[in-house]
C-alpha cells in the first residue's frame, strides 16, 4: 500500500473506494506496518491484522497503538515481557489506557514494578485504586 499512496498518490479514501476491507489488503500482502498511520481509515490492527512481532510497534506511542486498536494483552500475548515494556519508555497511566490493570500488576515483582513505574507492587496498586 505504501507504494500506491507515496508514488500513485492515492487519498485514504481511494483506498476505501478501491477495497473497503482491511482485510483484503492483508491477505494480499499489499500492507505494511506504516500503513497502520497512513490509513487510519482502514482499522489495522499490526499484531492481529498483520502479525508483526511487538517489538517493532517500539517507534510508536501509546496514542498511535490506542489508535491501533493495540492493547496491552495483545502486546503481552506477542512476547512483550516486562523488560520490553520498559523500552517503550510509557509512564503508567499510559499502560493503563492500553488496558494494563491490577491483575497485571501482581504479576510483576516488585523489582519489575519498580524499575517500569519507581514504585513497588502495593504502591502501584494504590496508585490504580485512585486513579
Amino acid at each position: 500500500m505504501t507504494f500506491l499512496s507515496d508514488k500513485a498518490g492515492l487519498s485514504k479514501e481511494d483506498f476505501l473506494n478501491l477495497q473497503p476491507v482491511a482485510a483484503e489488503w492483508v491477505q494480499n500482502n499489499l500492507c505494511c506496518l506504516q500503513d497502520c498511520t497512513k490509513l487510519s481509515l482502514l482499522p489495522l490492527n499490526p499484531l492481529k491484522d498483520l502479525k508483526v512481532t511487538v517489538d517493532k510497534l517500539l517507534e510508536y506511542n501509546s496514542k498511535d497503538l490506542l489508535s491501533f486498536g493495540v492493547t496491552y494483552d495483545e502486546m503481552k500475548a506477542s512476547g512483550m515481557t516486562p523488560v520490553m515494556m520498559g523500552l517503550f519508555h510509557f509512564p503508567l497511566s499510559e499502560w493503563i489506557d492500553l488496558g494494563f490493570s491490577k491483575l497485571h500488576v501482581q504479576g510483576l515483582s516488585s523489582h519489575e514494578c519498580n524499575s517500569l513505574f519507581g514504585m513497588g507492587v502495593e504502591e502501584t496498586m494504590k496508585y490504580m485504586e485512585e486513579g
